[in-house]
């Protein structure tokens, strides 16, 4: 629609936008009405926890990548 304003949450991603066209590139897009505020918040503690507890390079990359995307969801992601 013309002059609508769409927002959704992209986790990891690319974007190309236009005069008249927007087109996103992702692994994972969602709703920020959809976002369930509490258990982004558990899952950026569990982030947290594993980031202490890893036992590889791969275990942080993981966690890194969970934390970035409860902290986004935490911050974007509104009450229905």
């Amino acid at each position: 629609m013309e002059g609508e304003r769409i927002g959704v949450l992209v986790h990891d991603g690319f974007a190309e936008v236009g005069k008249d066209f927007l087109t996103v590139l992702t692994r994972s897009a969602e709703d920020p009405e959809e976002v369930d505020l509490e258990r982004a918040r558990v899952a950026a503690e569990r982030a947290r926890e594993r980031m202490k507890d890893r036992v590889s390079d791969l275990d942080l990359v993981r966690a890194r990548a969970s934390l970035r995307r409860a902290l986004l969801r935490e911050k974007y992601g509104r009450h229905s």
